[in-house]
């Protein structure tokens, strides 16, 4: 598929345009029992069953505002309680979280954690995609007043979910990308497609 980039057609297949998530330096955060598979430009964060929260992140640190990240990823989240993916907001000196999910139920929520492992409340859920349809494209921006999260299907129209006061319950200095799997009896996984920061 060909996109006019201004002065020429970019392409790239198979709908998406793709920057590769190893054109950034990342750090593990309580990755604990979690695999993780670095191939074919990807990363894929697997998650055995495990009872209760416990957010496994590769995060960095953000850029001076305003600046936006966005995120191609294709979760494989069983239909039970509570497996979920997507990106994150992390205060480090805290590690409270500020979660951008797909769920197990094709829900998308902006949630917080008070800690790796202590839920905290929702801003918001709602349900926007099909549970089956891949990959799920989120992105995030801070303007320096607002924190804002948007969806898109496509990759370039996007549409605002939420937002909020960037220093809202934290005030974050890393971004990057989480599973969690708070099911005993099942796994998680996600990976990672694309990741791009301006």
């Amino acid at each position: 598929m060909g996109r006019d980039n201004g002065s020429s057609l970019d392409y790239f297949g198979p709908l998406l345009p793709a920057t590769s998530i190893f054109n950034y330096v990342w750090t593990q955060v309580n990755l604990g029992n979690a695999l993780y598979y670095t191939a074919q430009g990807a990363i894929t964060i697997v998650l055995p069953g495990v009872a209760g929260d416990n957010l496994r992140i590769w995060d960095r640190p953000t850029r001076a505002t305003p600046w936006t990240v966005t995120c191609y990823f294709s979760p494989t989240l069983v239909n039970s309680n509570y497996s979920q993916a997507g990106i994150c907001l992390r205060e480090s000196s805290s590690n409270k979280v500020v979660g951008f999910i797909f769920d197990h139920a094709g829900n998308v929520t902006v949630y917080k954690f008070t800690n790796l492992t202590t839920f905290s409340a929702n801003y918001l859920s709602v349900a926007q995609y099909s549970a089956y349809s891949n990959p799920k494209i989120f992105r995030i921006t801070d303007n320096g007043t607002n924190r804002i999260f948007q969806i898109s299907v496509d990759g370039f129209n996007f549409i605002t979910i939420y937002s909020v006061s960037r220093t809202d319950f934290c005030t974050p200095d890393r971004v990057g990308i989480l599973v969690n799997n708070n099911n005993a009896g099942f796994w998680a996984s996600c990976t990672f497609l694309s990741w791009l920061e301006s």
